[in-house]
This record gives C-alpha cells, structure tokens and sequence, in this order.
C-alpha cells in the first residue's frame, strides 16, 4: 500500500474544514446584523439602541412569523455587541435545522453617577429611573409599531414565542422581569446570576460597606477593595430597588449603625427575590410559569454565593422539575458561543413553534435528536413522519478538524434510533442526516 504523505493527510484535513467554513460563510452571509434606536420615556433618556441579528430567511420570508428573544447585556454595556456576535456563531451551528428567533441586545445604559455605575439591575427605581419598563414596555411597544423592519408583522408578540435572558447583571434582571411579568415570556436564559439572598451575602455586605454621608446624592461610602464585586453589587442593588415613590430617596440595606435594616430587607425580598416572587404570586401552582436555565460556570464566584441556594428553594417552593434545567459549565464569568449553544438549545426545545408555510426538510419530517445537550451514552435520532423506504446515512463529525469519528448507513429507516457515543468526550459535534438525496447537520452537545 502506497503511504500517504502528511502534505495528502493535511490536504484531506483542510478539505473539511473548507466545506464546513463555506456552509457557515453560506449562512452568515444570508443573514443580517442590524441596529436601530428606540424611544424610552421609561427613563431620562429620549432614545436607546439595540443589535439584532435576523435569521437567514428573516427578510425573503412574506407570510411567516418569528419568535423572539431578548438577551440583555451584564454591567458593562459594552458586552451587547460582542453578545451579539456569540449568538450569531451559535446560531451558524443550526444551519438548516431549525426556525431561529430574533434575538435582540439593547444598550441599556445608565445615565445615573459612576458610583452605582450601569448597576440598575434592570429594575425600576427612583435612583435610576424605570429600566424594567424600558425592556417590557418601550422596547416591546416600539417593536410592535416597527414599519421599516417589519419587526410590527414578522415577529410573533405571543408568551409563547418569547423568551428573555441575559449574563452576570443582566440574568439577575432578566430572572427577576421574567418572574415579575410571567405572562409575557415562556422561557427564561439564565447565566451567571445571583439570584437570591443567601444570610451569608447580607452579612458579608454589612460588613463590608459603610455609609459615611447620605445627605445628599450620591451616597459616599467605603469599601474592602479585595471584596468590591459584591460590595458594589449590593451597594448597586440599594439603588435600584427602592421603591418607586415621590420621594427621590435610596432605601439602603444598613442602618447608621451598620445593622440590617429589615423593612428594606423584606421590600427586597418581597419585589425582587425570584424564590418569595413565585412563591407570592403563586407561579407554577395556579399557572404555568417561565421555563428556567439555569447556567453558571465551575469556577465562577457567583456559583458558591447563591447559585445552589436557590436551586434549593425552587424545590423547597413546590417548582416541577420540568420547568427548570440546571447546567454547572467549565470556566468561570463568562458567556461564550459553547454556553450559547445549550442555552439556544434549551430555547428551541421549549418555545413553542409557529406553523407556516415555508420549512427546511428537517422540520417537515420533525427531525429531532435527544436528549441535547447529552450527559450519558446514548443519543438518539427520530422523525415526525417515518421513512418507510429509501437508505439513510449517518455521521459524525467534529467541526474542529473536520474528521468522521461515526459513520453508519440504514437501508430502511423507521423507529427512533439509538447511536452509542460512549467513546466521545465532551464537546460540541454535529450529526449528519443524508436521506432522499438531501442533507441536514444538527448539533449536539455532550457534557
């Protein structure tokens, strides 16, 4: 046998990776990044600007409608274009498999004093003015009436076609709107948030901060600089969440003589902390309430602060497992396209599909694999309408190198079938569909 030379083996090797990069390229140019700029009399501000990415078909599509979702930025409002960007190379992984939403990252940045900086939490207060209103009412009420996009016509403004979420700062508040308005968004995408109020996290806050003069605004106050991140967090929480009333004033957690002070702590809890606002406005028992990710990373402070204390209350509250999903990812506060991957994932299984009249081939037969992301050794394919005749091919492959690591021809195709991927490490891969002379990838995760 004549033996290949590493220029032949790289010259195959190079051969898929072209394929794979020219399908993405495909699709990416097909596709569109566009921003606009939406009035927001929720706060001070005449106007604010979001990115949105369109799906592929988004513009060519005359009678189909599309799900949304609104994605919102962390403290540094910098991030939303680089979100953006993480959600359109997650999405090229779905090329032709799914129906993709509008995902939209508003700019929402405050316009209050550097020393709660963009801490509004994504909530109304008098200190920050209404910034729960400017997702829930502004942003969604300039959609609605959008002309030049056709946002008004294209985009399906039903709870079950809309899902909210967001990373660090902003999950706490997408968390927190979804709770607050459960008749609006189905599914919530939570990364790296805080989402309750462990005794540890108030008592490390009031020893921490000390108000030196609050007579005027801003407050001054001192901080343990080794311990700012969740100084600042709750120092940031004071301003955000307190109540919306004539006075103008702060409503700070400690009193002058550095004790808690329980009514604000109460307020807190009673307005914002997601476990007592399910449990209050019967969530989950009288209705069905938003379908929860729930992600944070290994090494990410947030997961030993309150992470796992709230996946404890939604048990102790009563809350059916089938509406939340918990993932513990490698790495520590950030959100990059792998996260993004089983969180969309999450988001597509969950939202519900609007019938049209235009499908790829992989949604006319219901093309499916499951369960996504995998955590043992099996995956298994199936379809809404089974192939009775005709072979089917199969393969997986890694998007890294372009390399087959499964191949596998049926020459009838009915059932669901089993594929053993005991021998895989984690990672993303994708499937490959090949029946009736057509081709179809789909993605999968294994964690």
């Amino acid at each position: 046998m004549k033996k290949k030379s590493l220029r032949q083996i790289s010259n195959k090797t190079n051969w898929f990776i072209a394929i794979y990069l020219l399908l993405s390229l495909s699709n990416l140019f097909s596709q569109e990044l566009v921003s606009i700029s939406f009035p927001t009399p929720s706060v001070d501000r005449l106007s604010m600007s979001a990115d949105i990415w369109l799906p592929a078909d988004f513009n060519k599509a005359n009678n189909q409608k599309f799900r949304l979702m609104i994605f919102l930025h962390g403290a540094d409002p910098d991030n939303s274009q680089k979100t953006i960007n993480t959600f359109k190379e997650a999405f090229e992984i779905y090329t032709g498999a799914v129906n993709p939403p509008v995902i939209i990252v508003p700019d929402v940045r405050s316009t209050a004093s550097q020393t709660f900086g963009n801490r509004h939490l994504y909530a109304n207060s008098v200190y920050h003015g209404n910034y729960e209103d400017v997702i829930t009412k502004d942003l969604i009420n300039f959609l609605k009436t959008d002309t030049v996009f056709n946002f008004a016509s294209k985009i399906s403004y039903q709870r079950e076609h809309m899902a909210i979420g967001g990373f660090s700062m902003g999950a706490d508040g997408a968390l927190r709107i979804a709770l607050r308005n459960p008749d609006m968004f189905k599914v919530a995408l939570i990364h790296a948030a805080i989402p309750s109020f462990s005794d540890q996290v108030i008592t490390t806050f009031a020893t921490l901060a000390k108000v030196e003069s609050c007579e005027t605004l801003p407050c001054q106050f001192s901080v343990d600089a080794i311990n700012k991140p969740i100084t600042y967090r709750l120092w940031g929480a004071s301003s955000a969440w307190s109540p919306s009333d004539q006075n103008g004033e702060i409503s700070f957690l400690l009193n002058n003589d550095g004790s808690t002070n329980t009514e604000v702590l109460n307020y807190w809890k009673s307005n914002y902390e997601p476990a007592t606002l399910i449990s209050n406005q019967g969530i989950y028992s009288s209705t069905d309430g938003p379908y929860l990710y729930l992600e944070v990373g290994d090494q990410d402070g947030n997961k030993f602060a309150t992470f796992p204390n709230f996946i404890d209350q939604l048990k102790s509250i009563g809350v059916p497992e089938q509406f939340y999903k918990t993932r513990l990812s490698s790495g520590s506060h950030i959100f990059d396209a792998l996260r993004a991957v089983g969180s969309l994932t999450y988001l597509l299984n969950n939202l519900d599909d609007i019938v049209t009249s235009s499908k790829n081939y992989a949604q006319e037969i219901g093309l499916k694999i499951f369960p996504n992301p995998v955590n043992s050794n099996q995956l298994y394919l199936s379809v809404k309408d089974l192939f009775q005749s005709g072979a089917v091919g199969l393969k997986i492959f890694d998007p890294i190198n372009g390399r087959v690591i499964y191949s596998h021809k049926y020459e009838h195709f009915s059932d669901i079938k089993e594929i053993n991927i005991s021998n895989l490490t984690d990672g993303l891969y994708f499937l490959s569909v090949q029946f009736n002379g057509k081709v179809n990838t789909l993605p999968f995760v294994i964690n």
